[in-house]
């Protein structure tokens, strides 16, 4: 079975290494662990990432548009965003054959890489996994690609109330992490519609004093209070 791993404190203490096939989530690849795929979705970790060259080795999953640019176009791409008034971000390797740019009102980042290792990351043109959080994609990934049986580990905010990441407040990531985060609302919302759209894959939650606990969506606790997320646009009634 295929194991999905966030990083909610409940799977601080578990060797990964010992857990069999599984996809890890954003920084987990700090403390040198190396999932089958390790899924990035926040631009800012994404750049991170890259920039460390573990894609060399490993495989990374990549949520959201991906359309990589020829090195020789940097400088025209980079200059066509001097007026725009967000901040550029450079992440560029000598001797990378390709870049990608990506980011939002505020700041936008150039990040590149070669062309050798391309094979290396996981793209998907499925609309309805589109703006989702990196733990979503990783699991709408394995929903789309016929995956049936998935268990979910380390994703506490979904499964017990608990908010807490184990990364929080280092690089990259927010320092504190809270129920009236918008983050965790949207995840919420966004597991409940990956359930109801792929009902024929069995969802788990892993906790490592329990058995599997398959996930029912109209059980989670949060279930009546979620704001409904229409997979491929967003929340009914208006953006994250």
């Amino acid at each position: 079975m295929l194991t999905i791993v966030g990083n909610g404190p409940s799977r601080k203490d578990i060797d990964l290494n010992t857990i069999g096939e599984w996809w890890g989530c954003n920084a987990v690849y700090r403390d040198g662990y190396k999932p089958d795929i390790l899924w990035a979705g926040d631009v800012p970790v994404q750049s991170e990432i890259i920039d460390s060259q573990y894609y060399k080795e490993g495989k990374v999953g990549v949520c959201g548009e991906w359309n990589p640019l020829d090195i020789s176009m940097l400088d025209m791409i980079r200059a066509g965003f001097e007026h725009s008034g967000q901040e550029q971000n450079l992440y560029i390797q000598e001797d990378d054959t390709h870049f990608v740019v990506q980011g939002n009102q505020v700041e936008v980042d150039f990040c590149s890489f070669h062309s050798d290792y391309v094979d290396n990351f996981i793209t998907y043109d499925d609309p309805r996994l589109r703006n989702l959080f990196t733990g979503m994609c990783a699991l709408g990934y394995a929903m789309i690609t016929g995956r049936k049986s998935i268990t979910l580990l380390g994703f506490d905010a979904l499964d017990n109330g608990n908010y807490d990441n184990i990364y929080a407040g280092s690089n990259n990531y927010l320092y504190k992490y809270n129920e009236d985060c918008r983050v965790i609302d949207a995840q919420q919302s966004q597991f409940i519609a990956l359930l109801k759209e792929f009902e024929d894959v069995e969802v788990f939650f892993k906790n490592p004093l329990d058995e599997n606990n398959l996930v029912e969506y109209n059980e989670l606790y949060y279930y009546e209070n979620s704001e409904e997320w229409i997979l491929g646009e967003g929340f009914l009634h208006g953006s994250l």
